[in-house]
């Protein structure tokens, strides 16, 4: 079930660069150096068109990045920019970071464009119960990021998605998410929308 296409795909210059910062203090501030992180949902943006659309403020230029992204275009016409986000961000806690999609393409185009950083790709689909397994051979992450991705999982598997993005953080460790994390047991971060904490051991 590819509910993650490529035309739905999305991203933008500094999305989420402020947040992320707001949460490296949180991180700080609870003595975690290396990290290990995993990103799901990277989404992708048409080179150069996509720069143009910095924080997602320019409609005529989202709408040509989205007719754009229809074309059969090769990998090397596309760029990520939430990866890098992380990458610069978190440099300093040395992290290992893992990037999971359910489609192929936007994790071509993350190997193709940080293939000399620390990331690894996944294919994952998180609406599957069993994608929870994987915890077990990938380990538990401090930090997990999933924007703008379960909304596009059917309604009726949404539940599942979230279940396992828990399955995933390690103990303590954060989940940044635009979904409620409140019913699977996560403790909202007070002063910082969209990041919750799953409960130490």
């Amino acid at each position: 079930m590819l509910y993650h296409l490529n035309v739905k795909t999305t991203t933008f210059v500094n999305r989420n660069t402020d947040l992320f910062r707001r949460i490296q203090a949180q991180l700080i501030a609870a003595d975690r150096k290396k990290l290990k992180i995993l990103q799901v949902g990277p989404g992708m943006a048409t080179k150069f068109v996509g720069r143009f659309n910095d924080y997602g403020r320019w409609r005529p230029v989202k709408r040509l990045e989205t007719v754009l992204r229809r074309l059969p275009l090769p990998d090397a016409c596309y760029e990520n920019y939430e990866t890098g986000e992380l990458l610069s961000v978190f440099r300093a806690h040395e992290p290992e970071l893992t990037v999971a999609d359910i489609a192929r393409k936007p994790l071509n185009v993350v190997a193709r464009n940080f293939r000399d950083a620390p990331v690894m790709t996944v294919r994952l689909d998180l609406s599957d119960r069993r994608a929870g397994e994987s915890a077990g051979l990938l380990g538990k992450f401090d930090l997990v990021v999933c924007m703008a991705t379960v909304v596009r999982v059917p309604r009726k598997l949404q539940g599942t998605a979230l279940e396992n993005l828990v399955k995933f953080a390690a103990p303590g460790g954060l989940i940044v998410t635009d979904q409620d994390m409140t019913g699977c047991g996560m403790a909202r971060i007070e002063g910082i929308s969209h990041v919750f904490r799953k409960p130490a051991d």
